[in-house]
């Protein structure tokens, strides 16, 4: 009986491939979480640290593939220093499948080279067909062994589900991977390697997880909204409409079309390659000292030897005010982060008796803006009438350079005044001006 448990004790020693440290459990999800997040951080290499959900309903926070039975006494010395982790117990982790396989392709290299250095044709045939049973046979078991028993009923599963539901989405992306490589084919295990993917942005790979998804079970309507909101989020907006429009014609609650039918909507306003908005204004007055004369038109002016000057009389007036404002965008880039900004301004002011005084102002200005997450850079270039009685009209023209930060403004300008008629030629001139703003 000795000498069988000693066997019994090298056999086991000889498949353990790694080790597995239990520290902790609880029936609570939120405390293994808070024992999670406490054993990552007393670890410099945290990817091996997992949450199972164990036959009785319990979770069990566990370090898992330690390479070798030094390694794992030497963590659990580690953590039996801690008084909640006394408990902690190593468990190891036996693969004799992979030792079987191991021996089959041994015992079939073998075969091969026996069989090759027979020079018999019928000989050889027997062994070709051998060859392709066998390979059959073993496919037929692998495809067994992939696709003929419940994959979410394993604890690989069920760990992979746990980390997802717990929120430690790279771990769950890591261990729903691993199974995708086993079982490439299951919708589960690609749903949820998807939206693993998703959380921790990686958004490309889940769209190519879902068109998977989708060429296996094309009447998924689940996946292909989810899909389809992938591709909105992406900018694909041509996509993401023809994969919402399929979904229109399918058989879907009416909840969910109305949903679709406003998210196409939003996709039309998307797809425009420009926005526009506009404002107008019309204000009427009436004054009866328009001018703000003086009731008494003879007045002395103090400080100046009383001198007697005289003023105008008060005039009532009625005057209207006009204006229209039109703004078109134009993003140069999907992103908008390059913008082009065309305005158009028109203002009149009409008097009923002072016509001298009447005015109209007409401006047109195109900016070309840059903006990123903290900084915006804009050039702009502006032209601008202004018409007056007395044939006094004159022009403006101005170029600007923008730079705004958070609280900080800041522009450049230059700017040219021209009269259209020779006379008044003195009064034309150029400026330039700088402009700093910090709001404190």
């Amino acid at each position: 009986m000795k000498i069988f448990f000693i066997f019994l004790f090298f056999y086991f020693s000889l498949n353990a491939k790694t080790y597995s440290l239990y520290l902790a459990s609880s029936k609570y999800v939120n405390v293994a979480k808070e024992y999670h997040k406490e054993i990552k951080s007393l670890l410099n290499s945290s990817n091996n640290v997992i949450i199972k959900v164990t036959s009785n309903k319990k979770y069990s926070v566990l370090i898992k593939e330690i390479p070798d039975i030094t390694k794992a006494k030497e963590l659990q010395k580690t953590f039996k220093l801690i008084k909640k982790f006394q408990d902690s117990y190593i468990k190891k982790i036996i693969d004799t499948e992979r030792e079987k396989r191991k021996k089959e392709e041994l015992d079939l290299n073998k075969e091969k080279k026996i069989n090759l250095n027979k020079k018999s044709k019928s000989t050889e045939e027997k062994i070709i067909n051998s060859k392709k049973n066998k390979e059959k046979n073993k496919d037929n078991k692998d495809f067994n062994i992939l696709y003929n028993h419940r994959v979410e009923a394993t604890n690989e599963y069920i760990t992979a589900s746990t980390m997802y539901n717990v929120k430690e989405y790279k771990q769950a992306y890591s261990l729903f991977k691993n199974l995708f490589l086993k079982y490439h084919f299951n919708v589960n295990i690609n749903y949820f390697l998807a939206k693993s993917a998703i959380k921790i942005n990686k958004i490309d790979e889940a769209i190519a997880i879902f068109e998977r998804i989708l060429i296996q079970n094309p009447k998924s309507h689940k996946i292909r909204f989810e899909f389809a909101k992938l591709l909105m989020k992406k900018e694909l907006f041509k996509e993401a409409e023809q994969e919402f429009l399929k979904l229109l014609k399918s058989n879907i609650n009416n909840n969910t079309k109305e949903k679709i039918k406003n998210i196409l909507l939003q996709i039309k306003k998307n797809k425009k390659s420009y926005f526009a908005n506009a404002l107008l204004m019309l204000e009427v007055n009436k004054s009866s000292n328009i001018n703000n004369g003086l009731e008494k038109t003879n007045y002395k002016l103090p400080g100046l030897n009383n001198i007697t000057v005289e003023g105008e009389s008060p005039i009532k007036d009625s005057y209207m005010n006009s204006m229209f404002n039109i703004n078109i965008y134009h993003p140069l880039q999907k992103n908008k982060n390059l913008l082009l900004k065309n305005s158009f301004l028109f203002y009149k002011q009409n008097y009923k008796h002072m016509k001298n005084d009447n005015s109209l102002f007409l401006q047109y200005e195109t900016k070309l803006s840059y903006h990123n997450k903290k900084n915006l850079y804009a050039l702009a270039f502006s032209g601008a009438r202004v018409n007056q009685y007395l044939d006094s009209d004159f022009n403006i023209f101005a170029v600007t350079s923008i730079f705004n930060r958070n609280k900080f403004y800041t522009y450049l300008k230059y700017k040219q005044i021209h009269y259209l008629n020779g006379k008044y030629k003195e009064k034309e001139y150029k400026e330039f001006a700088y402009y700093i703003n910090y709001k404190i």
